[in-house]
């Protein structure tokens, strides 16, 4: 019998959360919207450890993305008649969700793209549990990984990782790595595009994994990458002037 999946992802991920319940038992997703106290309580504590100025720069750096974009993002439409049984909540870490969590009593849970999760959240997950991370985790913990790898000038850095959740940032257990085949990654003309190749290459592994496809295994990089955060908008603009990446 297949494993009971619950998903907790972020609300742009919705087609991709579709593909998972055509594909695998999901029982049950948890969608997070962030509400504006989280975004608020996010933008504190950046302003807190950062600085006014960063914090700026990082703002910037996300309109003038969005801008590029042409304001286009991920599918919020979440199809909830696709799932079982799906909620939607302003704050991942919320009591709902634990609740959640121990009604359906998966065999594994999918993480992708919400906030950081906290203790009694990652407590209640079973021990089958995975998170995509869109970078190499022995170079590069955070957000934006596909950036910084290019940043630095080390394009051979790009990748994805599916690791289990622990309390630090992109710190579980590493149970897939993989990165995207280098010529679609060459032909790319915007960061965006490269963004979606890696991202596409993880959501394969997971699927693989929730399917039955792949069985986990357990790699011990040499290393634990460093920690980074979203980059400024002169350090986009600089990025765009060396590579001509829009």
């Amino acid at each position: 019998m297949s494993k009971r999946v619950v998903l907790l992802f972020g609300v742009e991920h919705a087609a991709f959360a579709r593909r998972c319940a055509q594909g695998a038992n999901v029982v049950g997703v948890v969608f997070e919207r962030r509400s504006l106290q989280v975004r608020m309580n996010m933008l504190t504590t950046r302003l807190r450890r950062l600085g006014t100025w960063t914090v700026l720069g990082q703002l910037g750096h996300r309109v003038y993305r969005r801008l590029l974009r042409g304001c286009i993002r991920g599918s919020e439409e979440t199809g909830k008649g696709t799932f079982p049984e799906a909620l939607m909540v302003g704050d991942i870490n919320g009591d709902e969700v634990v609740a959640f969590l121990r009604k359906h009593q998966p065999d594994a849970v999918a993480v992708y793209g919400t906030s950081l999760l906290r203790k009694p959240l990652l407590e209640a997950l079973p021990k089958d549990n995975y998170n995509i991370h869109t970078g190499l985790t022995q170079y590069y913990r955070g957000v934006c990984s596909s950036f910084w790898a290019l940043y630095e000038d080390h394009p051979e850095r790009l990748g994805v990782t599916i690791h289990r959740l622990s309390p630090g940032i992109d710190t579980g257990e590493i149970v897939l790595m993989a990165q995207p085949p280098g010529n679609m990654v060459g032909k790319a003309q915007t960061l965006a595009e490269i963004d979606r190749i890696i991202a596409e290459t993880g959501e394969m592994l997971l699927l693989d994994l929730l399917t039955g496809r792949r069985e986990p295994a357990r790699i011990s990089p040499a290393a634990r990458g460093t920690l980074y955060t979203e980059p400024t908008l002169w350090q986009y603009l600089r990025l765009q002037r060396r590579t001509g990446l829009r």
